[in-house]
């Protein structure tokens, strides 16, 4: 069961990446989890650390 779920996971995610905007990400992601609102929301949380740790990164570069 973990080895399925990490992949579901894996598999939305990289989807998910494709989109070019935080809103069309999580809006791809919401289709793609239904009515499974917690793997909405793991995912959902993973998007935005990604976005957070990129954000970090380019501040860093800038100084």
């Amino acid at each position: 069961m973990e080895r399925y779920h990490w992949q579901k996971i894996e598999k939305i995610l990289d989807k998910a990446l494709t989109f070019d905007t935080l809103a069309e990400q999580e809006l791809y992601i919401r289709e793609a989890c239904k009515d499974n609102q917690s793997l909405f929301l793991e995912i959902r949380l993973l998007i935005r650390s990604i976005h957070d740790a990129e954000r970090i990164h380019y501040l860093e570069e800038e100084e």
